[in-house]
């Protein structure tokens, strides 16, 4: 038994029917849409109160999550397609850009007179490149591994399109 299982398990020993478990996993789907906005805006605070090159810390709540989301892209990709990307309201989309300002502008701010002033600047650079450039590709990325997510499940089952 994975630990994965496991962690079901656990999960649905909690409650009594189906409706209960539905009502946990949408509920735990809400907890983890508010876990990545909490853990930009620690981002954001790291990258202005850690002193100096820790501030370059500040990222790495990042790579928890990044972490995290790819065991569940693994777990997730046994059994259905990799979800659509649903766009941000307005409101996510204001919260998103201005928390990457203050996560940039504080690790450029802490590490400027510390490191080459061409790597701080190279780090903004970097970040708004990478940021603007995966909004634009993302989406086809995501579209094209649900389709061939689609077509093993498809043909793991023996059915046809």
């Amino acid at each position: 038994m994975s630990i994965n299982q496991k962690i079901l398990d656990r999960y649905d020993a909690s409650m009594d029917d189906e409706f209960e478990r539905q009502v946990l996993y949408r509920a735990i789907a809400i907890s983890y849409a508010w876990v990545i906005n909490l853990m930009f805006g620690t981002c954001a605070v790291l990258a202005w109160v850690l002193p100096g090159v820790y501030a370059l810390w500040a990222v790495l709540p990042m790579g928890v999550l990044i972490f995290s989301m790819a065991i569940r892209d693994f777990w997730l990709r046994q059994y259905a397609p990799t979800p659509r990307i649903t766009p941000y309201s307005k409101l996510g989309w204001v919260f998103a850009v201005v928390v990457s300002i203050l996560i940039m502008s504080g690790i450029y701010r802490n590490t400027l007179g510390v490191v080459d002033p061409d790597m701080s600047r190279g780090m903004i650079v970097g970040g708004v490149v990478g940021a603007i450039g995966s909004l634009f590709v993302l989406r086809d990325i995501s579209t094209k591994q649900r389709q061939r997510d689609r077509q093993r499940l498809d043909a793991q089952l023996g059915e046809d399109d």
